[in-house]
């Protein structure tokens, strides 16, 4: 990604190859418009609905209407899939795997994907800081 950007700007500043550079804005807007509008900085589940928010949006929708959930980029993404076709994206960070066993707890019925990688980052000391604390 650091030498793409380098790229981007040394072929902005000698003027070509114009291809390379609608290449790297293609997907430098579509990262942006992943994190700003899709992916959940903050997601509680309380009183039977799931409360999410991103960076421009935010919305409630009952849990009795989750079908499932699944993994994208080997569990580094997890998509709550409901029956009315909202779809809510949250990255797995620290503390998400408890977050995940309540979930599980709470709604035995929702199918969960493999929580290896939550767990796995759970355990990983990030910031000198331990277990995570519960909040996705």
């Amino acid at each position: 990604m650091l030498l793409g950007l380098f790229l981007l700007i040394l072929s902005l500043v000698q003027g070509g190859p114009w291809p390379f550079v609608v290449l790297w804005m293609v997907v430098i807007g579509s990262v942006a418009f992943g994190l700003l509008f899709l992916t959940c900085f903050e997601m509680v589940v309380k009183d039977g609905q799931m409360h999410w928010r991103t960076g421009l949006q935010h919305g409630t929708v009952p849990m009795d209407q989750a079908e499932q959930v699944v993994s994208r980029w080997g569990g580094q993404l997890y998509v709550f899939q409901f029956r009315e076709g909202t779809r809510v994206r949250v990255g797995v960070m620290q503390g998400y795997i408890t977050f995940l066993e309540q979930l599980h707890q709470e709604y035995p019925e929702l199918p969960l994907p493999s929580m290896a990688y939550a767990r796995f980052i759970d355990h990983m000391r990030l910031g000198g800081k331990g277990r995570g604390n519960g909040k996705p």
